[in-house]
């Protein structure tokens, strides 16, 4: 599985270098490093092509398209790869015109300014305002508090940072305009990333394909708000432990689609989510009217023990992290053929007793499916016993080192717990973390 985690990753790569690997194989007169003025044009020109290439990939990823999830092994890890390619593209985006303006350094830095500042030469300045759009983006991403209305001003300046970007790179005089190859190679790439940029983020209400239900039922149980969702049309079709985008028409919230774990069995035709007050939003759903329209965008993540065969289980939960077990626990009560393991270990660690809403629940399923499987549910309230740690796991779980631990919880939890086990000697492949933010 690692090897899948890394596969997507690999393609970004290959696809970046090939229009460097064409400009090495075939320089011509374009590329030569047979001095400090023609290495610093080359690698500006290397660097500009590699950074678009990546621009273009980076908004695909964005689209929560099925393919990249299976490229990068769940939707999470497809967008820290969008943001880590985002990255890398800005920086070679950036220092492209600077490295282009250096070959004329050793003659004066006027001449080398004058390149960068060539008013009359459209290309150049799109070129330019792409980059001031994307510096701009980048300063709204790390100054301003997160809304997803800030998030989503954000990436429509990105797709205009990018128009401008292809403007520049169809327009400029330079190899893609001389070559055939180079000139196919980064059109290609530019309907990718104007495709991707108008499928996600302006027609996607109309493109994007989402299921409808209406809300059955609202109710309290402890601090969180659980909805059951009924439908008359096909439903989603997921397996446990997956999450999708939720969409509400309400007057009380905002029908912009958000993130959150589905917490029933698949096997039942209502869904559930049992969604925690986290914020303005998840504050007002219990105010929503049952008979609401509501839709599902969905489903992603590879978090489920379908996806990771094994006799042996521990999933380790954290406040709201315990949504994703629930599903499973519930699928293998409705189906129990359908889990291949024996033995389940669940750690189920909240700040106060209050907040094990689901502790009798899931006591009467081990109960229920004992003489065929086993689950194991070890309660840990971190406000008398401090932060769960391997010493716990460790004097609770004889399967430890032969198991498929699941970990599900606040990053800080997740990450805690992820090195101690990799230092006591856990193979990482046999750890299954997946946290989600946009």
């Amino acid at each position: 599985m690692d090897f899948f985690k890394k596969t997507g990753y690999l393609w970004v790569f290959i696809l970046a270098i090939i229009p460097v690997l064409y400009l090495l194989i075939f320089p011509g007169d374009s590329v030569s490093f047979s001095n400090f003025s023609n290495s610093m044009r080359s690698i500006g020109k290397i660097l500009g092509l590699c950074g678009m290439v990546l621009f273009s990939i980076t908004l695909l990823l964005n689209t929560r398209l099925k393919f990249t999830e299976k490229l990068f092994f769940g939707l999470d890890k497809t967008y820290k790869a969008h943001h880590n390619i985002g990255i890398i593209s800005f920086l070679l985006l950036l220092f492209h015109p600077l490295f282009l303006a250096s070959q004329f350094i050793t003659s004066s830095i006027v001449v080398a300014a004058k390149f960068l500042l060539q008013i009359s030469n459209l290309a150049i300045t799109l070129g330019n305002f792409a980059l001031f759009s994307m510096e701009l983006f980048l300063i709204l991403t790390f100054i301003s508090k997160f809304k997803y209305q800030t998030w989503k001003f954000n990436h429509k300046l990105l797709g205009f940072s990018y128009i401008l970007a292809s403007l520049h790179v169809l327009l400029i005089s330079s190899d893609v305009s001389r070559s055939i190859f180079l000139k196919s190679y980064m059109v290609l790439f530019i309907i990718i990333g104007i495709g991707s940029f108008s499928y996600r983020t302006l027609f996607w209400k109309k493109f994007v394909k989402r299921y409808e239900y209406t809300v059955k039922s609202i109710k309290q149980i402890g601090n969180l708000t659980e909805i059951t969702l009924e439908t008359k049309d096909k439903p989603l079709n997921y397996i446990p432990g997956q999450f999708a985008f939720l969409s509400i028409e309400s007057d009380i919230t905002t029908n912009e689609p958000h993130p959150f774990t589905i917490c029933s069995s698949p096997n039942k035709k209502d869904i559930i989510f049992s969604i925690k007050d986290l914020g303005d939003y998840t504050a007002n759903l219990k105010n929503v009217k049952v008979g609401s329209k509501v839709k599902l965008e969905g489903p992603f993540g590879k978090f489920s023990f379908v996806n990771h065969h094994s006799n042996n289980y521990i999933f380790i939960s954290g406040g709201i992290g315990i949504t994703p077990f629930i599903s499973m626990i519930r699928s293998i009560d409705d189906s129990p053929g359908s889990f291949d393991g024996d033995n389940i270990d669940l750690y189920y660690s909240v700040k106060t007793e209050k907040e094990c809403v689901f502790l009798k629940e899931l006591k009467e399923i081990s109960n229920k499916i004992s003489k065929t499987k086993k689950l194991n549910i070890y309660p840990f309230i971190s406000e008398k016993s401090g932060l769960l740690n391997l010493e716990y796991i460790k004097n609770n779980s004889k399967y430890l080192s032969n198991s498929k631990i699941f970990i599900c919880g606040p990053p800080n939890m997740m990450n805690s717990i992820k090195k101690q086990l990799i230092s006591f000697g856990i193979n990482k492949k046999n750890i299954i973390t997946e946290e989600f933010g946009l």
